[in-house]
């Protein structure tokens, strides 16, 4: 069988709690004395008791890049797998924005796949920051870390002077995040919320299966940001925490939308209307437990004090 990381189709492209396995085949080889990673026992390195963030591998979109709405929606990644002291992970999709964010808990042979196929063990030599390779000026970004250490490849992995051992981690992010969203469960967590004014009018407008605001605890146009200010004021950090129920109605809407039962959606948000019958577009994502005030993971975004 093919281990996780291997897959061809992935190569620079980028990349409740339920003991998983992922198929990934035989177990790896024990990791070489002193390396710091023993593959037969991962949770030694890794899973240390704690709910703190241990390990991150993400595929980044500059800003500038990502339309306004959808900043919200990839301002921690475009997809990404976050893991903490206790063994759980978070997941997001590689093949759907709006997908929701699912959690899982990983069994040790799992886990030392990953580590391995994420050259764990030689983090203290890879780590620093890679050039994309030359020509090369609209890829993601790659961004690996586990707090201490970080690994970057701007413009993806694919440069001459990446070693090959990063490479492989670049190829590794996509097959990894899709296997571990599809093994876990729905996150359930509170929402981040942007809305913008449509500048759609008329007929254009009329051809929309819309829906009125489901959130009761903050009103449509108290966050509501005007259309023609969005491309230029919206940032990875604007968007708006909605919790509880309200949360619960967004992702049934979402929900609801992603099985057409509104139409086909052939829309990039979810349509709302106020009550004078104004379209407004509604973009949000499921959060995770790393995340600042501003819904953002500082090991992505804070200054990096590492080497």
């Amino acid at each position: 069988m093919t281990r996780c990381g291997s897959h061809a189709a992935a190569a620079i492209l980028w990349a409740t709690a339920v003991p998983l396995g992922l198929g990934c085949g035989a177990a790896p080889e024990a990791r070489d004395a002193g390396t710091g990673v023993d593959a037969a026992n991962p949770a030694q390195t890794v899973c240390d008791g704690t709910a703190t963030l241990r390990v991150m591998m993400t595929v980044v979109n500059p800003e500038y890049r990502v339309l306004y709405g959808h900043r919200v929606m990839r301002e921690n990644g475009a997809w990404y797998v976050l893991i903490d002291g206790r063994c759980r992970y978070w997941a997001s999709y590689p093949e759907e924005l709006w997908a929701e964010l699912r959690t899982g808990t990983l069994d040790g042979e799992t886990l030392g796949w990953l580590l391995a196929d994420l050259h764990y063990d030689r983090w203290d030599e890879l780590q620093g920051v890679y050039p994309p390779a030359p020509g090369v000026s609209d890829v993601s970004d790659a961004v690996f870390s586990d707090g201490e250490r970080r690994i970057v490849c701007v413009g993806g992995c694919g440069a001459d002077v990446v070693p090959d051992e990063v490479k492989a981690m670049g190829n590794a992010v996509t097959p990894w995040a899709t296997r571990l969203w599809e093994s876990g469960t729905p996150v359930g967590s509170d929402v981040r919320v942007l809305v913008v004014g449509s500048g759609m009018e008329g007929e254009a407008v009329d051809l929309i299966q819309k829906s009125s605001w489901p959130v009761a605890g903050v009103g449509l146009h108290e966050i509501a940001i005007p259309y023609s200010e969005a491309e230029a004021t919206i940032s990875y950090g604007d968007g708006v925490r909605v919790t509880g129920t309200d949360a619960d109605a967004l992702r049934r809407l979402r929900s609801e939308y992603m099985a057409d039962e509104h139409g086909v959606w052939w829309y990039r948000y979810i349509p709302i209307v106020d009550d004078a019958g104004a379209l407004h577009e509604l973009y949000f994502r499921d959060t995770s437990p790393f995340e600042n005030d501003r819904g953002l993971i500082g090991w992505l975004h804070d200054p990096w004090t590492g080497p």
